[in-house]
């Protein structure tokens, strides 16, 4: 089963978590500085983590070519936040 996200709809959906987890109001300018101090590898974990809550919502049980395309898919969220 292919996994169809818009990158769009993953950084709205990223920008409302973190606006919910971070207490960032909405008049905040910058939202791309919430990730812009973390090193890569740091990013890389998170979009894995993201990655597999999903994967692991949907009953995916292992990974595949696909789990790793949603995960460059979180990673370019986050690096595009």
């Amino acid at each position: 089963m292919t996994i169809k996200l818009k990158k769009s709809d993953l950084q709205d959906l990223v920008r409302k978590v973190i606006k919910e987890q971070f207490a960032v109001s909405e008049e905040s300018s910058e939202p791309t500085t919430l990730f812009a101090h973390m090193e890569s590898s740091k990013l890389d974990d998170l979009a894995h983590k993201a990655a597999n809550a999903v994967w692991t919502a949907m009953g995916y049980g292992h990974s595949s070519e696909e789990y790793y395309d949603l995960k460059d898919k979180f990673l370019d969220v986050l690096y595009d936040l």
